[in-house]
């Protein structure tokens, strides 16, 4: 992959701490045709937004790219894996130490591994659109956003559809994550390999005021991801829904744009987002699924050999994320618990916030395969939500 450097202007926001904007050169690299990779600012700051002036740059760097030979779209010798996530998640850790061993293993060294993360190349719907022009061939994405190209996934996040996290470990594995995978390859023109976990259950975060019950959250600016069932969850429960890009969540929240968000603990210690709120709520609800998938037509247009490899590597690497994420859990809980404020809602509290929570069922009626979501209610058990849910007429 080829490369050409260019310096463009950079706008430094306001932080906490008072800093005045100022303008400052970075250096930035273009992955041709249409991806852009920032590198490391020649000075960082902890938070940025780079605002890039590229006008009549734009002619100048088609042309260079041009003029360099290089090719277009990733090579099909390449093996391409872009990420919004940093090494410090399940993901990244799972991706950092395994994915460049398993693919010169599984591939005989016939495909070169390229890794790229923390968003260097695309932020996680982005990435999707870059896998569809053949920029990149493999990503992770949330069922959230990936709600951006259709309503496949939104089952996985309707709230408290999963029972705990070991139930929700099983139904990533079993028939309710493949009856999904397959529907998504007719309706989203994707290849989902598998479902996987990105820090357990989402909870609240505020720097409004202690949230306790959905009450409290009545005027507050919730951030959510693209998905149309998170927005109907925040509504059900009284908030201000606003989808937001994940990459301006702390600049969103320094400015007011939004005043929280609905995100797993260990992602609110990655963002640092108990430095710009101090009130976090473990309201749970819905589990932070996440996607490792493919372009279809990509992936049905290339050889056998390079499908298993893809296959088996995917498979390797859902099994690992797994494996880390119960500990990542954990260590993000411990963080936000130091540093900022965590509510447990009382048994009282909680049943407010399932009855909240039922009424997104209502609303997003029609989004959902009932069928589906019965099955994997009483698969585990949960014959009570059941029965709450068909009287509110969800089921």
């Amino acid at each position: 992959m080829g490369t050409v450097r260019v310096f463009v202007e950079q706008i430094r926001q306001p932080t906490a701490g008072g800093t005045n904007p100022v303008p400052a050169l970075m250096e930035m690299s273009v992955r041709w045709p249409s991806v852009l990779r920032v590198a490391r600012p020649m000075h960082r700051e902890d938070s940025i937004v780079t605002r890039y002036l590229l006008g009549g740059a734009i002619g100048a760097i088609v042309i260079a790219l041009c003029g360099s030979g290089l090719s277009g779209p990733a090579s099909a010798k390449d093996l391409v894996f872009a990420t919004f996530n940093p090494p410090t998640t399940s993901t990244g850790q799972a991706l950092t130490n395994s994915f460049e061993r398993l693919v010169n293993e599984y591939s005989g060294g016939s495909l070169s591994p390229e890794l790229h993360m923390r968003g260097s190349l695309c932020s996680e719907h982005n990435c999707v659109e870059q896998a569809r022009l053949g920029n990149i061939h493999l990503t992770s994405i949330s069922t959230g956003n990936i709600g951006a190209f259709g309503t496949t996934y939104d089952i996985a996040n309707l709230p408290y559809i999963f029972k705990d996290n070991a139930w929700a470990k099983k139904l990533s594995y079993g028939s309710f994550a493949t009856t999904l995978h397959e529907r998504a390859e007719s309706e989203m023109g994707l290849k989902v390999f598998a479902l996987i976990p990105g820090g357990g259950f989402r909870h609240l975060s505020c720097n409004v005021r202690a949230i306790h019950g959905p009450q409290d959250l009545k005027g507050v600016k919730i951030r959510t991801t693209k998905s149309p069932m998170e927005f109907t969850l925040m509504k059900a429960w009284g908030a201000i829904p606003v989808p937001y890009d994940a990459s301006q969540i702390y600049n969103g929240m320094l400015t007011g744009v939004i005043n929280g968000m609905y995100v797993q603990l260990p992602w609110q210690a990655v963002l640092k987002i108990h430095e710009v709120a101090e009130h976090f709520t473990l309201t749970g609800g819905a589990w932070g699924t996440n996607a490792l998938l493919a372009d279809l037509k990509w992936y049905q247009d290339e050889s056998a050999e390079v499908r298993g490899v893809v296959d088996k590597l995917m498979a390797d690497l859902q099994d690992e994320i797994f494996t880390y994420d119960a500990a990542w859990i954990e260590e993000g809980r411990k963080t936000l618990e130091k540093k900022a404020k965590v509510y447990t809602p009382t048994e009282a509290e909680m049943k407010v916030w399932r009855e909240g929570a039922v009424q997104a069922w209502v609303d997003a009626k029609g989004t959902y395969d009932p069928q589906l979501a019965r099955a994997a209610l009483g698969e585990q058990g949960l014959t009570d939500f059941i029965e709450v849910l068909e009287k509110a007429g969800a089921l």
